[in-house]
């Protein structure tokens, strides 16, 4: 897979965006079902009565004021920060597979609580755990690794993300929540 990924970002690069975008969209889900475990499909059929396609999830992320609850990052849109930690978790999940599967290593590097996002498929960090583990020096080591060896916008937006000195202020979640499910908003992390 880590290949595969590799592949994708040093070559066709609009492809590679799909994936993390993809990704990006299976985390919003997860967060959306909570405390529910589902996979995509179901996830995305009920939260917005119809099946997925890649021209709506487009059509649905145009939408103005799409990220407009989600925490603002002073460097970059809402859009590219969460495309960045699906990335980073990407190639983590890929790069350092057993790392990525284990919570004491991860608490190890972090010193820090591992939450998960509840999926029915693979694991996904939660947001709190995901910029955690970015900014510590292990996630940062990764990141300028990462944009040295794959050299892309995405990669070096990780690698910036990670030694910047934006912290997230809480553990909530991206997710689509009550009636308005056309914009992205916070929700409480009920992991905790």
């Amino acid at each position: 897979m880590n290949v595969v990924l590799t592949k994708l970002a040093t070559h066709t690069y609009s492809d590679y965006l799909k994936v993390v975008r993809m990704h990006a969209w299976q985390r919003w889900m997860s967060a959306t079902q909570l405390p529910v475990v589902d996979s995509f499909m179901n996830g995305f059929k009920f939260t917005f009565q119809e099946h997925p396609k890649w021209t709506r999830l487009e059509e649905i992320s145009s939408v103005s004021g799409f990220f407009e609850a989600a925490p603002k990052h002073p460097a970059f849109p809402t859009d590219q920060v969460e495309d960045a930690l699906a990335a980073f978790e990407l190639w983590l999940a890929v790069q350092a597979p057993l790392l990525f599967r284990n919570d004491e290593w991860i608490l190890y590097l972090t010193r820090q609580p591992v939450s998960w996002l509840p999926s029915k498929h693979g694991r996904m960090l939660a947001p709190s755990t995901l910029w955690i583990l970015l900014k510590s020096p292990f996630g940062q080591y990764f990141a300028e690794e990462l944009n040295r060896v794959c050299k892309t916008e995405m990669s070096s937006r990780i690698w910036q993300l990670s030694v910047d000195a934006y912290q997230p202020t809480d553990s909530s979640l991206t997710a689509f929540v009550g009636n308005n499910n056309t914009r992205l908003q916070r929700r409480n992390n009920l992991l905790y």
